[in-house]
């Protein structure tokens, strides 16, 4: 049964009796004659859809999309997709993308840049004019103001679930509801001398994950002294800073949750950025689960040579769309494969946290 309520989640959740085993799947090699390819959705259904000439995998094979009609005078953004096709915004209009259409919905003026920012499963859409960054429902062919959603403190585009519940940067985080009551999320931590969070995704539940910046108080000359970033997750029951691989990383990032509270991101080896001359960090893509942190490195097997460096987006199914390559640095031309959860055998579905999961449609982060 679907809800508009926010339910109270047990942060920690429960750990896996074991860590989880994946598969490697290989969509796209990081030899591919440097393409600019970007992945950003894995929906439940398997389909994965990437920046590369609007390219969607369906499963199979990779399909290419058509070209849009006329001049291309701004870039071509598709900030999400459900399992019938991408959504987002061509030269400033409006668009919806299958791999055989483009269709344009105008709203206003195309310098306005307007935008689908959200399109759920059950029909419900999120209209973004990114020239201001207010946000708006269509309802019965009406634009309902909901925001204002700021980019700059966290993903390009706001979010919205299966039942209609919007995510918004305003500055600070907040939930708009269908019913017009909107709840604002604090800070992770009122005791920082210095905190600025970005709210990244959430799930049918209402966890949220975002990222925080830290710093420990500032020097005799004005500079920040301990500058972190670490990844969280919130619900009404109060935030969780989520571990780090390293106890000296300065770096986390969260960048997607599932319905059963799995979060995927990023986290850097102990790499100071106070100090950004010594060294190069080094990237890795993590999971979270419960109160551990897993290096995907870990759990699954890998051609020689190669590293998973970032983890874009989890599904339903606890499968996971990565990005990869061979060694990890500034420079290296990454693949995109997708990590197929492996059930234990004779086990219940890994997944099964005491959370009951509802399919819906992935977002995505830019």
């Amino acid at each position: 049964m679907r809800t508009h309520l926010i339910v109270a989640l047990v942060l920690a959740g429960s750990a896996a009796a074991a860590p989880p085993v994946y598969e490697f799947d290989p969509l796209v090699g990081p030899e591919h004659d440097g393409l600019d390819f970007y992945p950003y959705v894995l929906t439940n259904s398997g389909r994965v859809v990437a920046d590369a000439g609007f390219a969607t995998w369906d499963g199979h094979a990779w399909r290419e999309g058509p070209e849009p009609p006329g001049d291309l005078v701004r870039p071509i953004y598709w900030y999400g997709a459900n399992e019938s096709f991408a959504y987002g915004g061509v030269n400033g209009r409006a668009a919806v993308w299958s791999p055989f259409a483009i269709e344009f919905h105008d709203f206003g003026a195309p310098e306005d840049d307007w935008s689908y920012a959200a399109w759920n499963e059950r029909g419900d859409r999120l209209l973004s004019r990114d020239s201001s960054g207010a946000l708006y429902r269509v309802e019965d062919g009406e634009l309902v103001f909901v925001g204002y959603h700021d980019w700059r403190r966290g993903p390009s585009q706001a979010r919205m679930n299966e039942d209609g519940v919007v995510l918004y940067n305003d500055g600070r985080g907040r939930l708009a509801m269908p019913n017009g009551i909107t709840i604002t999320i604090p800070e992770p931590s009122e005791a920082e001398p210095y905190s600025r969070s970005g709210f990244i995704d959430l799930n049918e539940s209402g966890m949220v994950v975002g990222n925080a910046t830290f710093l420990d108080g500032y020097d005799d000359w004005g500079e920040p002294i301990g500058l972190r970033e670490q990844a969280f997750r919130w619900s009404i029951g109060g935030h969780q800073i989520l571990p780090e691989l390293d106890p000296i990383a300065r770096e986390a990032r969260a960048t997607a949750v599932n319905d059963s509270g799995w979060v995927v991101g990023e986290s850097s080896d102990g790499y100071n950025p106070d100090y950004p001359w010594l060294e190069e960090p080094v990237y890795t893509g993590v999971l979270w689960v419960g109160d551990e942190v897993y290096d995907l490195n870990d759990l699954v097997t890998l051609p020689d040579g190669y590293h998973i460096r970032m983890a874009r987006d989890i599904n339903d199914d606890g499968d996971i769309l990565v990005m990869y390559g061979e060694g990890n640095n500034a420079y290296t031309l990454y693949g995109t494969a997708v990590l197929r959860l492996v059930p234990a055998p004779g086990a219940a579905p890994v997944l099964a946290l005491g959370l009951a999961t509802v399919r819906r449609r992935r977002e995505v982060s830019r």
